[in-house]
C-alpha cells in the first residue's frame, strides 16, 4: 500500500527580505521533498495560528524577516505547535530573530546565531558517533561554498550535533537535533542561496531531516 504523503508548510520571505530571499529556494525544497511531502509555501507568516499549523505534519522555517514580518501571535503559534508534538525543521536564517522581540525562536532551536565571516569554501564532516543516525545515512564528508555561521548553544537544551564544519582549523556545529516539549526539532545551518540547495549532499540531508522529523 502506498503511504499518503505528509503535509509540510514552508515559511520564507520573497518581498523585502533581509539577506535570504526564498525565491526559487522554495521550489527546490518542494522538488526535494516531493516523494514524501506535499509542501505549501507561505510568506504571510504573521497570521499563523496554532489551528492553522495543526493542519501540517512539518513546519519548515526559512523565514528571514521575523523582525519586520513576524508577530507575537505567529511566534506563540510556532512554539505551541512544537510543544504539542509538531515537527520543526529550521534552515539557515530560520534560526535568526531579533532577541529583543522574539527570543523564543532561537530557544526553539536550542541555539542563538551570533555572526558569520564571509562566504567561503567549507568542509562539512559527519560527527563520527552519529554516522548511523537516520538523518546522516549515506552522507560522507563534503565541501560546499557557504557562510560560516557561529552559534551560542543554549545551556538549557540538549542538542545532539550530527554535522560539523571546519573553519580556520576548528570545528563548529552545522546541523543538530533537539526537542521542544513533545516536538522534534532539527536545524540545518547551510542554506544561503540556491547553490547550497542544489548540492547533492545538502539535498539528501534535507530530505532525510524532514523524514526523520515526522517519524
Amino acid at each position: 500500500m502506498v503511504q499518503p504523503k505528509k503535509k509540510a508548510l514552508f515559511l520564507g520571505d520573497f518581498n523585502d527580505p533581509n539577506y535570504h530571499p526564498a525565491t526559487d529556494i522554495d521550489q527546490i525544497v518542494v522538488q526535494i521533498l516531493k516523494d514524501s511531502f506535499n509542501v505549501t509555501v507561505e510568506e504571510n507568516y504573521a497570521n499563523l495560528t496554532l489551528e492553522k499549523l495543526r493542519e501540517y505534519d512539518l513546519l519548515i522555517n526559512y523565514a528571514d524577516c521575523w523582525g519586520k514580518h513576524g508577530s507575537r501571535q505567529a511566534v506563540g503559534a510556532v512554539l505551541a505547535y512544537a510543544a504539542a508534538g509538531g515537527a520543526v525543521l529550521g534552515l539557515h536564517s530560520g534560526i535568526i530573530a531579533p532577541m529583543d522581540q522574539y527570543p523564543e525562536i532561537p530557544m526553539l532551536f536550542g541555539a542563538r546565531f551570533t555572526e558569520h565571516p564571509p562566504y567561503t569554501n567549507l568542509r562539512f564532516l559527519p560527527v563520527e558517533a552519529k554516522k548511523d543516525h537516520p538523518v546522516m545515512r549515506g552522507i560522507d564528508s563534503f565541501n560546499m561554498e557557504e557562510e560560516p555561521y557561529f552559534f551560542e548553544m543554549c545551556n538549557f537544551s540538549i542538542n545532539e550535533i550530527l554535522l560539523e564544519y571546519e573553519y580556520e582549523g576548528k570545528k563548529y556545529p552545522a546541523a543538530w537535533i533537539t526537542t521542544f516539549g513533545q516536538g522534534r526539532v532539527i536545524y540545518l545551518y547551510p542554506g544561503h542561496d540556491v547553490r547550497t540547495f542544489n548540492h547533492p549532499d545538502m539535498r539528501k540531508l534535507l530530505y532525510q531531516s524532514a523524514c526523520w522529523a515526522v517519524l
